[in-house]
């Protein structure tokens, strides 16, 4: 190996060597055993690509790629490939929010109306009875389906401005405040950091959370990054995988679904999360803040896999698996799907992302529930 290629390695060769040296036999044994069942599930699927994170207590135990980002380049998945992450970004909007109002920039439990004032309401819908809280929880009593939601997660055009006017056309929710699940919320949240901060949610987040993290491959920007970095999204045909078109630009990324990361960022992201905001033996984020994202808010029902849906907290979903509480949260656009689960009491946590989003969906899901199954078998 030419020196200047090693010396480039190096870091990469030494940080691997610590990671397998850290580890003690069960966590070695762990990532084992997720890293066959991976592959298994590889081959039987035909997924053209995925990327897992494994953290157990305070590091990483299975950080890796399967597959192809590139079917066409033969561009293999790493730990570094850039996926988007889709409706995962709702705990990072959410933890930004909390982090604000920490910090008395913000109050969670103010109405909206104190931090947008110029928006305009359908009739039937009362701001001033709408907390800040309730925007991230799914109990504000809006209606969901609406121009606001297409373009800022379709389209892509739009201005806060006109998103305000556009908010008149979302009426009240069937539901009433009752728990439902949309992305009008966190759009909502997402214009209110812009006014609050006199900049963009996209910028607020980065400050709050990835940079403190260290999740430097983590943006709400696909722009930010080369695009042979980029996983490349396809669809399952009865040939195979095909190519599908690449459906988010700067402009659709959004504050309820709109950030692209990597699985070496997501361990980072699950570690704080399973030590209440530590990061390699550091406290990096309050304990407080991140316990108050990880507190059920409100109660909600449904299933996902064996698990069975409590409530939700902030940007999280509450489970009970086998007498365990499990946090997580799932997420799809396009041929993109994201599965990020862990267990507090445990201390194990998983993050699985995918390509393609029919029978790579399926296959995260199933990775994402042995993981979790394998940690409670021991």
């Amino acid at each position: 190996m030419p020196r200047t290629t090693f010396l480039l390695v190096l870091p990469l060769i030494v940080s691997l060597a610590t990671m397998a040296s850290a580890q003690s036999p069960a966590d070695r044994a762990l990532a084992a055993d997720v890293d066959t069942f991976v592959q298994r599930i590889m081959s039987i699927s035909g997924a053209p690509g995925m990327a897992i994170a494994v953290v157990s207590g305070d590091r990483p135990v299975l950080v890796k790629g399967y597959g192809f980002a590139d079917l066409e380049r033969r561009i293999p998945v790493t730990e570094n490939t850039i996926f988007y992450i889709a409706s995962t970004t709702k705990a990072f909007t959410a933890l930004t929010l909390a982090l604000m109002a920490d910090r008395k920039t913000v109050d969670l439990d103010a109405p909206v109306t104190r931090y947008l004032r110029d928006a305009r309401w359908a009739p039937g819908v009362n701001p001033d009875s709408i907390t800040v809280r309730q925007l991230l929880t799914h109990t504000h009593g809006i209606d969901g389906d609406g121009p606001v939601v297409w373009r800022t997660a379709f389209t892509g055009v739009h201005t806060n401005a006109l998103l305000k006017d556009l908010l008149q056309h979302h009426g009240p929710s069937s539901a009433g405040r009752a728990y439902r699940y949309t992305n009008l919320g966190y759009n909502i949240a997402g214009i209110m950091i812009d006014d609050v901060r006199g900049g963009k949610w996209q910028d607020a987040l980065a400050r709050h959370v990835m940079t403190p993290l260290g999740m430097s491959s983590t943006a709400a920007h696909v722009s930010r990054f080369d695009s042979a970095r980029l996983a490349m999204p396809y669809i399952m045909d009865p040939a195979g995988p095909r190519r599908a078109h690449y459906a988010k630009t700067d402009a659709n990324m959004q504050a309820a679904g709109g950030m692209v990361s990597t699985a070496a960022d997501l361990a980072k992201w699950l570690e704080a999360q399973i030590n209440r905001g530590r990061l390699s033996g550091r406290q990096v984020l309050p304990e407080h803040v991140v316990a108050e994202t990880q507190r059920q808010q409100v109660p909600a029902g449904g299933t996902r896999g064996d698990i069975q849906l409590v409530g939700y907290a902030l940007g999280w979903m509450v489970g009970v698996l086998g007498g365990d509480t499990v946090l997580l949260h799932g997420g799809g656009f396009s041929a993109f799907r994201t599965q990020i689960a862990f267990v507090p009491r445990r201390r194990i946590g998983v993050a699985v992302v995918t390509n393609e989003g029919n029978v790579g969906g399926g296959a995260i899901d199933v990775v994402a529930q042995y993981v979790l199954d394998r940690a409670r078998d021991g």
